[in-house]
């Protein structure tokens, strides 16, 4: 992904890093957040760059929708699961991809599925287990869900 990855993809993809860390740790990082997490991601090329608009967007919406999204993924988890039960990096990434589904009005469902899929399968190898499918099943349907009312 890093090759290829566009400026939205980028931020899209440290956002959920960075939640995931902030779900860790149950705390806010420092303001520098960004810069560190674009530092690591450039990695020895330097030449990434992400649109810093789109990962504040995300981060704020995340943090001030947190119970509200998570009722809406809990409200499409199978009997018996919640947002405790599912892996981290899965919450974080299933918080970020719903806030752009249920806020961000101007960007099609289909971009935020898939841009939040080719995440997924950055974290998680699907051949070991189910995450990238169960994270496209999950968002499909709460996007018809969302979008259509």
């Amino acid at each position: 992904m890093k090759n290829k990855a566009s400026e939205k993809t980028i931020a899209r993809l440290l956002a959920v890093q960075s939640l995931y860390g902030r779900d860790i740790a149950g705390s806010y990082s420092n303001e520098d957040e960004e810069n560190e997490l674009l530092a690591i991601y450039r990695g020895d090329s330097g030449k990434a760059n992400m649109d810093k608009a789109l990962f504040r967007k995300i981060i704020s919406g995340v943090e001030e929708h947190n119970e509200e999204l998570d009722k809406k993924i809990e409200n499409f988890l199978e009997k018996g699961w919640n947002m405790p039960k599912l892996n981290a990096v899965l919450r974080s990434l299933l918080r970020a991809a719903v806030l752009e589904i249920t806020y961000f009005e101007n960007i099609p469902t289909s971009v935020i599925i898939n841009e939040y899929v080719d995440i997924a399968g950055s974290f998680f190898d699907e051949s070991d287990s189910g995450e990238v499918g169960f994270a496209n099943a999950i968002l499909d349907k709460i996007a018809k869900t969302v979008r259509a009312a």
